[in-house]
C-alpha cells in the first residue's frame, strides 16, 4: 500500500531540512576550529615574545616591568584553556556517547594518575566509598567529569585542616549518582544554582584560578547522558558535587579491556584538551595499548626523557598547537632522542593546513579524531569490532 503523496512530500523536506542542518553544522565545527587554532597560535605568540623579552631584556627591567611580562604570559596561557574549554562545551551538545560498563576503580586509577602529575608538590587525599563499583555511559566522559569535580574539590579545599576528598557511588532507584564531597571552603547555598552556568565563579579570580566553564561542561556531560547534576554545600563547611546517572544494569558485567600482548605498545599522549585527552586515551586503552597521558608539552618531554633509560615510549600522539611547547617542538625532540618512536600529531586544522611544518612527523590526523583512524594506526593487540565512530 502506498503512502499519500502528501506524506512522501513531508518526509522529503524533513530529509532535505536534516541535511541541511548536518552541513551547516559541519561548517560552523571546521570554522570553530580554524578560528580556535588561529587564536590559539596568537594566544602562543603573545606568551613566546613576553618570555622572550623578559630574557633578553632582563638587566633593563625593574620589578614592575617584570610583573607586566608575567602578567602578559600569564593572561595569554588563560586564554588558550578558555578557547580549549568553549570548544569542548560546543563539541558536547554533538558529541556521540559511547555508551559501555564502566569499571568505577578504574576510572579513579586514571583519574588519580592525572591528578598526580598536575599536583606533583601535593598529595590528592582521594579516598573512594560506595556500594557501587561501575557506571553506565561513556567512558572518556564521564574520566572528564570526575577529573573536573576533583580538581574544583582540590582548589576550593586549599588551605584546608583536613583536605579529605572522597568519591562515593551508589544506587538511588534507577539512577547511579556519582558525588565528590570535599572539607574546603563550600559556597553559600543561595548560590547553587547558578555554579553551572557559563563563566559563573563565585569566588574572586586571583584566589582561585579559572574561567568558570568547568561545572558548566560537567553539567553537559550529565544532561548527555540523560542525567543531572547538583550541588550542595555551606561556607566553611564543604561542598559535594553529585552525578545522577539513569540507566545502570542490575547484573551487566563491567567492560573488560582487553589483555596487553605482543602487539601491544607504550604510547605518550599529549593534548592541553581534556576532553580529548580521556577520549583518546580510552580508545587506545580498549585496544589493549598501554597509555600514559600529560596535558602539556613541558611535561610530555619530561615523561619522555625519563622514560628512555627504563621502557622507551613507542608512539608519541600529540596535539599540535599547545602553548609554551607544541607538537612541533615535542617531534623535534623525540627524533632527536629516539629516531625509532612513532610522532602523530594531531591538529584543530586539516592535515594539509600544517603539513609543510612536520618534517619530523610520521603522521597528521584532523581532529576530531576518528576511532577507525586510531585503529589504522595502532591496530592493538585484541579484536577489532566494527566502527562506530
Amino acid at each position: 500500500m502506498q503512502e499519500p503523496s502528501g506524506l512522501n512530500a513531508g518526509q522529503s523536506e524533513v530529509d532535505a531540512l536534516r541535511a541541511e542542518l548536518a552541513r551547516r553544522e559541519q561548517e560552523f565545527e571546521l570554522l570553530a576550529r580554524r578560528l580556535a587554532h588561529d587564536v590559539q597560535g596568537m594566544l602562543q605568540n603573545i606568551e613566546g615574545f613576553a618570555g622572550a623579552l623578559r630574557s633578553r631584556a632582563a638587566d633593563r627591567l625593574d620589578e614592575r616591568d617584570r610583573h607586566y611580562l608575567d602578567r602578559i604570559a600569564a593572561n595569554a596561557l588563560k586564554g588558550n584553556a578558555l578557547v580549549n574549554d568553549l570548544l569542548q562545551y560546543h563539541r558536547l551538545a554533538s558529541h556521540p556517547i559511547d555508551e559501555a560498563d564502566v569499571s568505577l576503580p578504574a576510572l579513579l586509577r586514571r583519574v588519580a594518575q592525572r591528578l598526580e602529575q598536575e599536583h606533583a608538590a601535593t598529595p590528592v587525599p582521594l579516598h573512594f566509598a560506595g556500594e557501587e563499583d561501575r557506571l553506565q555511559g561513556d567512558a572518556a566522559l564521564l574520566e572528564h567529569a570526575l577529573h573536573a569535580l576533583v580538581s574544583n574539590a582540590i582548589r576550593f579545599s586549599a588551605g584546608a585542616a583536613d583536605p579529605r576528598i572522597e568519591v562515593r557511588c551508589e544506587r538511588r532507584g534507577g539512577f547511579c549518582e556519582l558525588s565528590v564531597a570535599d572539607r574546603g571552603m563550600g559556597f553559600d547555598p543561595a548560590e547553587a544554582g547558578r555554579l553551572f552556568e557559563p563563566f559563573v565563579r563565585l569566588q574572586a579570580a586571583d584566589a582561585h584560578p579559572g574561567n568558570g566553564m568547568g561545572l558548566a561542561i560537567v553539567k553537559r556531560i550529565a544532561e548527555r547522558h540523560g542525567g543531572s547534576v547538583r550541588a550542595v554545600g555551606a561556607p566553611g563547611r564543604g561542598a559535594t558535587f553529585t552525578l545522577s546517572l539513569p540507566g545502570v544494569r542490575a547484573h551487566a558485567p563491567a567492560a573488560q579491556a582487553v589483555p596487553q600482548g605482543p602487539g601491544a605498545l607504550r604510547i605518550l599522549l599529549v593534548d592541553d584538551d581534556a576532553l580529548v585527552l580521556a577520549s583518546l586515551g580510552s580508545m587506545l586503552e580498549r585496544a589493549g595499548h598501554h597509555v600514559t597521558s600529560v596535558s602539556g608539552g613541558q611535561q610530555a618531554l619530561a615523561a619522555f626523557e625519563q622514560a628512555l633509560d627504563t621502557q622507551p615510549f613507542d608512539a608519541v600522539v600529540t596535539d599540535w598547537g599547545m602553548p609554551q611547547v607544541g607538537g612541533g617542538r615535542i617531534a623535534q625532540v623525540v627524533k632527536q632522542l629516539r629516531p625509532a618512536t612513532r610522532v602523530v600529531v594531531l591538529s584543530g586544522l586539516p592535515p594539509e593546513g600544517i603539513r609543510g611544518e612536520t618534517a619530523s612527523v610520521d603522521a597528521v590526523l584532523a581532529k576530531p579524531v576518528r576511532l577507525a583512524q586510531m585503529r589504522a594506526l595502532f591496530p592493538g593487540t585484541g579484536p577489532q569490532p566494527g566502527d562506530r565512530g
